[in-house]
C-alpha cells in the first residue's frame, strides 16, 4: 500500500497564459514518474499515475484540504439507522465517449479497487451490494468504520466495459473511458507528453477552468523545477527541500494532497 503523497505546487501566475476568449485554455504541469498503468488503483509510476488517474477517472466525492466534504461524481449519500446501508444517488454524469455513468460502473469500480488493493473495502459487504437502479448504488456494509467516506473518495471510478479483461501491463496501451473531467487523448505512448482534454459529458464541463491539460513527465526533481523556472510548466510539483526553499522566494507555493487538483 503506498499512502497518499503530498506535494508543494510551485504555482507561477505570471506564466499561465489566458488565452482570448475563443482559444483553448491550456495549463502546462510537470510531474514525477509516468504511468506504468492507465490503472489507478495500481498505483505504478509515483504521483504521476495518482495524479492522471484521479482527473480521467473521477471519484465519488473528495475531502477538501480544509475537510469539507465536496460531492464530484456523486450527488449525495444517506446511512440507515444502524449505519450498515449507504445510499448513493449519481449525478447525470456521463464517460468521455457519452455512455452514461452507471451504479453499475461503481460498484464494479469497488470490486476493482478491493482485488487491488483491499484496505479501503474491507468494511464493505460487497457481494450483498447492489444498484436499485441506473442511478442509485445500495452500498451494504460488514461493520461501521469512520474512515469509511474518506476511503470511499480515492476509489477511482472506472467503465465496466472496458476494464473488464484486460490486465495493468495491457491498459497502458490501451485508450480508457473516462467519467472525470478529462480524458487522455488518444496516441499517448510511453515517454511522451501526456495531453488531457475535457470531459465534455461530465456533470460541471462548462465550468472547468481549462480545455486543455499538459502533462509532462520528469523523474528528476531538480530538472524538473529548472524547466518550470524556465517557463516551460504553469505548476510543478516539488517535494525536495532544496527546490522549495529555490521556488518560495519567486513563485505561489502551496500544499496539497495529490488528488486536490482533480477538477480543476
Amino acid at each position: 500500500y503506498m499512502p497518499l503523497g503530498r506535494y508543494v505546487l510551485a504555482l507561477c501566475l505570471s506564466c499561465v497564459a489566458f488565452a482570448a476568449e475563443d482559444d483553448p485554455k491550456v495549463l502546462r504541469i510537470g510531474v514525477d514518474g509516468e504511468p506504468m498503468a492507465l490503472d489507478v488503483d495500481s498505483l505504478a509510476g509515483g504521483n504521476g499515475i495518482q495524479f492522471v488517474g484521479w482527473s480521467v477517472y473521477g471519484t465519488l466525492w473528495k475531502i477538501t484540504t480544509e475537510g469539507e466534504m465536496l460531492y464530484l461524481l456523486a450527488e449525495s449519500y444517506e446511512e440507515s439507522d444502524d449505519g450498515l446501508t449507504i445510499t448513493i444517488h449519481l449525478r447525470d454524469t456521463g464517460f468521455n465517449n457519452g455512455d452514461p455513468f452507471t451504479a453499475d460502473d461503481v460498484l464494479f469500480s469497488l470490486r476493482h479497487s478491493d482485488e487491488a488493493m483491499g484496505d479501503r473495502t474491507t468494511a464493505m459487504d460487497l457481494e450483498n451490494s447492489y444498484a436499485e437502479d441506473e442511478k442509485t448504488v445500495v452500498l451494504k456494509l460488514k461493520y461501521t468504520t469512520p474512515s469509511l467516506i474518506d476511503d470511499m473518495g480515492v476509489i477511482s471510478m472506472m467503465s465496466e466495459s472496458w476494464t473488464e479483461g484486460f490486465t495493468n501491463e495491457e491498459n497502458i496501451y490501451v485508450e480508457p473511458l473516462c467519467c472525470g473531467p478529462y480524458y487522455i487523448q488518444s496516441g499517448w505512448a510511453s515517454g511522451e507528453e501526456m495531453i488531457l482534454l475535457k470531459n465534455e459529458y461530465y456533470y460541471n464541463a462548462d465550468d472547468l477552468a481549462f480545455d486543455e491539460i499538459d502533462v509532462s513527465f520528469m523523474p528528476d526533481e531538480t530538472t524538473r523545477y529548472l524547466s518550470f523556472d524556465a517557463g516551460e510548466y504553469d505548476i510543478c510539483y516539488l517535494s525536495e527541500s532544496e527546490n522549495i526553499d529555490k521556488a518560495s522566494g519567486s513563485y505561489d507555493m502551496f500544499m496539497a494532497p495529490v488528488q486536490a487538483i482533480n477538477g480543476i
